[in-house]
């Protein structure tokens, strides 16, 4: 997502990725007949950390703070 992107743009990228990376969904087994690697566990755990921190303000206040003034 772009860095002010919406609650519902975040949200909306979040579930994109939840349903090939969450390894509870396995919303595309039936297409990628692959185990779940670790990798991907990885990836998903990464993602959420990211979801988590963008929807929330203080985090994302300090996120944002990280990235210095390149708005």
């Amino acid at each position: 997502v772009t860095r002010d992107a919406s609650e519902l743009e975040i949200r909306v990228a979040y579930d994109d990725l939840r349903r090939i990376y969450d390894p509870e969904s396995r919303f595309f087994a039936d297409i990628i007949d692959e185990p779940i690697t670790p990798e991907q566990i990885q990836i998903f755990e990464r993602i959420t950390t990211a979801y988590r921190t963008l929807l929330e303000p203080p985090a994302r206040a300090a996120y944002d703070a990280t990235l210095g003034g390149n708005a």
